[in-house]
């Protein structure tokens, strides 16, 4: 098909569903067109094949909606940032140092 035009965007609605632990990210939480594009940032905190279906809707109902299913595999990847958490004991000493990877 040919590329729509950017004002024939706008009133376009857009919803995204995805499976397991994976997010849109807060960077696009506002699903806005630009240049008749839409940008979404899916994160998530672990690897595994999640399943995303993006469904567009014109406000016309006589207009087809478009749906699209991919799936979108995280991988691994070193820790952006460390939490250290430190609990006392029963008598006011320090019990462990616990430092856990903490993705942001």
């Amino acid at each position: 098909g040919r590329q729509a035009r950017p004002a024939d965007c706008e009133t376009l609605r857009v919803d995204l569903g995805l499976s397991g632990r994976a997010r849109l990210s807060s960077d696009t939480a506002t699903k806005a067109w630009r240049r008749a594009a839409l940008e979404l940032v899916i994160e998530n905190e672990m690897a595994e094949v999640v399943d995303a279906e993006v469904r567009i809707e014109s406000p016309d109902p006589s207009m087809d909606v478009l749906l699209h299913t991919s799936q979108i595999r995280f991988a691994s990847g070193p820790a952006h940032q460390w939490l250290l958490e430190l609990r006392p004991a029963r008598e006011g000493r320090l019990q462990a140092l616990q430092a856990q990877p903490a993705i942001t």
